[in-house]
């Protein structure tokens, strides 16, 4: 890096329960969780800790809403399918 860093101790921000996020259901983003992960981690999401989000992938995979293509369909059920039998382990 060209550029150094050095800690400074202050609070940028303190976020209290109860606000938007924590009361409102974001439906959209729900509905695409697993093609969000599959977009942002690739290959990762075959890996032990993506485990408890495979019904996120399989719902990718299956749903009629879905907006992935065939092959990343494919993708995100093979995904779904390993973590799915490493659960049963």
């Amino acid at each position: 890096s060209n550029t150094a860093f050095s800690y400074i101790n202050i609070i940028v921000a303190n976020f209290c329960v109860g606000g938007w996020s924590t009361t409102v259901i974001d439906n959209n983003f729900h509905n695409e969780r697993g093609s969000i992960l599959m977009k942002y981690f690739g290959k990762q999401i075959f890996s032990k800790p993506f485990m408890y989000s495979r019904l996120y992938l399989q719902k990718a995979a299956l749903s009629k809403k879905s907006q992935l293509g065939l092959k990343s369909r494919l993708y995100c059920l093979a995904a779904y399918l390993k973590l799915k039998l490493q659960s049963l382990m």
